[in-house]
Formats: C-alpha cells, structure tokens, sequence
C-alpha cells in the first residue's frame, strides 16, 4: 500500500517538527504501507531525511502564499495522489479542502476550537485566523475518515465543537526528542 503525505501547509514551527520526528521514528512496513509520498515545498522537504520508503514530492506553489498553496490542495492533490496510487493519504495541518478519499487528519492546535483564548487576541489578524481555522478544521474533522489527536484532552474539546461520525478516533502522543533528556 502507499501512503500520501499533504505537507503543504507545514512550513516552519511544531507541524514541520512533529513530521520530521514522526517519519525518523516509524517503520510504514509495521503497518502495511510500501511506501510514502510527500508533497511539499523545497524547504520543508530539505528538513526531511532520506529514507528508501519516502519519495519526496516538490510542489513549486507550495513555496508560495497561503492562496497558492490551497489551490493545489483543493484541485491539483487529488490528481497527484490518484497518479502515484495512493491508498490513504495523511493530513496533518488539519485542514483539508481537496476531495481524495480516504483521509486521515491530526489536531495540533487547540486554539481555534477554545473561545476564551480566541478573545484573548481582541480584533486582530490572529482572532480572524483563529476563527477561519476553526470553520475550516472543524469541517475538515467532520468529513476525515480518521483523525488523531495528540491527548485525551484535546480530544474532549474539540469533540464538544465537531459533530464527527464518519471514521476512527485515536490518541497519538508527541514523544520526547532524545536531545531533550537530560
């Protein structure tokens, strides 16, 4: 079977992080994937090490603006995940606004599904970030085929705001980077 990663909007921070860390500690064959596909954008997949299982895709518009980059999830993914023969495909921003099938997705950031921190931010550009992530995770969740989240807590709130039938619930912790021990 062949996994289908969307990188595209992990540019920088925890998303790229956790993605780096995940793909150095798993062995897709444990879990019946051959192999694994990733699109990206240039620096994000420098960051990625080599490995025989992964191929590393290069979407020159993932390099772009937030518009550019969800015009090719919303209508160039699909066509690129039907041309490699993807059977799953692997969403872990948490927003998805293409129409492959199946898709699994991860909430990261608790944020958006949490009025009172939204508030904290007053009118800004972050209030109205967090709000339009809020409708579009919350429709990603409602339509996924999956989703992970890194606790049971996270899972609480966010399930309070998603009505979410459709697939399967896990919890899958972040680790502890070796470097961190002391």
């Amino acid at each position: 079977m062949k996994l289908g990663i969307d990188a595209s909007n992990l540019r920088a921070g925890g998303g790229v992080t956790h993605l780096i860390e995940l793909l150095h500690a798993v062995n897709p064959h444990d879990y019946g994937f051959d192999q694994v596909i990733i699109w990206g954008g240039r620096n994000t997949l420098n960051r990625l090490e080599e490995r025989p299982w992964l191929r590393k895709v290069h979407e020159p518009l993932l390099d772009r603006a937030l518009p550019m980059r969800l015009y090719w999830q919303r209508f160039m993914l699909e066509r690129s995940a039907r041309r490699e023969e993807c059977d799953l495909l692997f969403v872990p921003g948490g927003l998805y606004l293409g129409t492959f099938r199946p898709f699994v997705t991860m909430s990261q950031n608790l944020i958006p599904f949490q009025w009172k921190e939204i508030r904290r931010y007053g009118i800004s550009w972050m209030f109205l970030r967090n709000v339009l992530l809020y409708w579009s995770q919350k429709q990603t969740f409602q339509v996924a085929d999956g989703l992970i989240f890194l606790t049971h807590y996270a899972q609480d709130v966010v399930m309070k705001k998603v009505k979410y039938s459709s697939g399967r619930i896990t919890i899958i912790p972040h680790g502890v980077n070796q470097q961190f021990l002391l």
